[in-house]
């Protein structure tokens, strides 16, 4: 019998997370993402989607997304994972961001979309927000980000 694995976009990778951030992390709680750039902090309130089962359903189906809160997918292991956007309906950005919490990539994203959107490198993280996001907070490739506990 021949077995043929056939990962899905985003939910293939570990249930667990970066060590790094693995005394913040909590699935249940909304968290809190630091960018630290040039033009100072800025936070982004995050739903965390830590689990296979969260990585795949990610924002799908959701009409709105409020102007300051996203999701960030987190991996125990770098990964190159792709994103696409098959039953989301809203515009969104995403960031990647390196084990050393350096942002790799920024994508836009269209709704309802199969284009798939991967990084040149490996990731361990990406951040989800609302379309144009990073680009008006002067949040640009090569700024960090971190992750912090708490709402």
């Amino acid at each position: 019998m021949l077995l043929i694995l056939v990962p899905a976009l985003c939910g293939c990778a570990s249930d667990d997370y970066p060590a790094a951030a693995t005394s913040t992390v909590s699935s249940s709680l909304p968290q809190k993402v630091v960018f630290r750039s040039a033009g100072g902090d800025t936070v982004l309130t995050v739903e965390v989607a830590d689990t296979s089962a969260g990585r795949a359903r990610g924002l799908m189906g959701r009409t709105s997304l409020d102007a300051e809160n996203g999701m960030i997918f987190v991996w125990q292991l770098p990964v190159r994972e792709e994103f696409w956007m098959k039953d989301t309906l809203i515009p969104l950005s995403i960031a990647f961001i390196s084990v050393d919490g350096a942002i790799i990539d920024i994508q836009d994203m269209e709704p309802e979309t199969v284009i798939s959107h991967v990084p040149p490198q490996p990731y361990i993280m990406a951040i989800e927000a609302n379309q144009g996001y990073f680009e008006q907070h002067g949040i640009r490739i090569g700024d960090r980000a971190e992750l912090t506990g708490g709402a």
